[in-house]
C-alpha cells in the first residue's frame, strides 16, 4: 500500500500560535505549502496552555525540516535590540 505524498504530516510543534505562523509564513515565502492545524490545550480551558503545529504535505517534508533549520539559525543569528540602544529618527 501506497502513502498519499500530498497526506498532511506535522513538521514541528510550538507553544505559541504566533511562532507557528511566522514559520509558515517562511515555509510559504520558500514555496512550501504549510498550515497550523490549530492550537489546542489539553484541558479545554481558554486560559490553559496551547500548542500550535506547523503541517506541511508529506511529500514537502525534508525540504520544509531543511527550510525550518535555516529559518531557525537565521532567527539566532540576529542580534536582540536593546531599546535603550535604539535610535529614532526625528519625525519633524
Amino acid at each position: 500500500m501506497n502513502s498519499d505524498p500530498h497526506r498532511p504530516v506535522v513538521l514541528s510543534d510550538f507553544l505559541t500560535e504566533m511562532e507557528a505562523r511566522l514559520l509558515i509564513g517562511f515555509l510559504e515565502a520558500q514555496g512550501i505549502k504549510a498550515f497550523n492545524s490549530g492550537a489546542g490545550g489539553a484541558t479545554g480551558w481558554p486560559d490553559a496552555a496551547a500548542y500550535a503545529q506547523v503541517v506541511v504535505r508529506e511529500v514537502d517534508l525534508e525540504v520544509a525540516k531543511a527550510a525550518m533549520q535555516q529559518w531557525l539559525e537565521d532567527a539566532q543569528d540576529e542580534p536582540d535590540e536593546d531599546p535603550e540602544n535604539m535610535e529614532f529618527e526625528d519625525q519633524e
